[in-house]
Formats: C-alpha cells, sequence, structure tokens
C-alpha cells in the first residue's frame, strides 16, 4: 500500500478522567492507563475492545461510573470469584487471604458497554495456574458480575 492510500491514524482521545486514550496500533484496539486511587496504588488499564473512536468517546461516561464505584465493583467481582469457586465452604480466613492475594488492573470495556475486570494473583499465591487469571464479566446496566471465565 502506497502512504497516501493508508487509512489515517485513529485519533487520539482526552477524557477528563481517564487522560489520554491512545489507539495501540498491535492490538488494534484503544488503551488508557491510569492509577487507582482507592484501595491500592496498582495500575488500572482500561481496553475499549474493537470499538472506534466514537464508539469510545459514547462509552466514556459508562466507564467513568465504572471508576466512581470501582472499589465496590472490585471487591463484588472478588466476591463472585470466592462464591463460585471450590464447592467446599472456605474459613473467613482463606477468603481474607484471596482478597489479598487478588491483583487486578484491566478493565476489558466491550462495544455493548459490558464490561470485564481481570483478577490475577500476586507472587506469593497460587490461587491460578501460571500464565493464567480470572475475568469476571459484568453487566453495564447493574454494574453486577455475571459469569466468570478463566484467560491465558
Amino acid at each position: 500500500m502506497y502512504t497516501r492510500d493508508a487509512p489515517l491514524p485513529p485519533p487520539t482521545i482526552h477524557d477528563e478522567i481517564l487522560g489520554v486514550i491512545e489507539f495501540n496500533e498491535s492490538t488494534h484496539e484503544y488503551l488508557a492507563h491510569i492509577r487507582d486511587q482507592g484501595y491500592s496504588d496498582d495500575l488500572i488499564v482500561v481496553r475499549f475492545m474493537d470499538a472506534p473512536a466514537e464508539r469510545v468517546k459514547a462509552l466514556l461516561p459508562g466507564v467513568h461510573r465504572i471508576l466512581a464505584d470501582y472499589e465496590r465493583i472490585r471487591r463484588e467481582g472478588i466476591d463472585y470469584l470466592w462464591d463460585h469457586g471450590p464447592d467446599d465452604e472456605g474459613t473467613n480466613e482463606e477468603k481474607a487471604a484471596l482478597v489479598e492475594a487478588m491483583v487486578g488492573g484491566i478493565l476489558n470495556i466491550y462495544y455493548s458497554g459490558d464490561f470485564t475486570m481481570g483478577f490475577g494473583d500476586n507472587e506469593d499465591s497460587s490461587y491460578f495456574p501460571d500464565g493464567y487469571w480470572m475475568e469476571v464479566h459484568f453487566r453495564r446496566d447493574n454494574l453486577l458480575p455475571v459469569v466468570i471465565s478463566m484467560e491465558g
């Protein structure tokens, strides 16, 4: 393809909460990186899955809503993992250890506005096999978890 025939690079989007939302050429998606101001100093990556610039802009109010309620959503995601884990009942101490071990930081925002929150375990624990993490899937309308999946 000649340079004059190549499509223009997708525009960078600026947002008052997410800051700069850039198009990643290698993954063909928009990404933003912000620091979690609540539970920890974790870096939160917000990925807009298969959404062009205009759709990303339309999704921003919903993303702001997610980020405003991030700690509750994070906790509900971990609770959902706990409730849908092994069949036997765990102790409060075991649940506290799980909560402590969970590290997250990736929000996948889908074209529909539904989203996932990824959870891995820290280097001191072994809840998931190496190279794998859990995704908790949420609905945009009520911000509640509906299903989990293991990713690798």
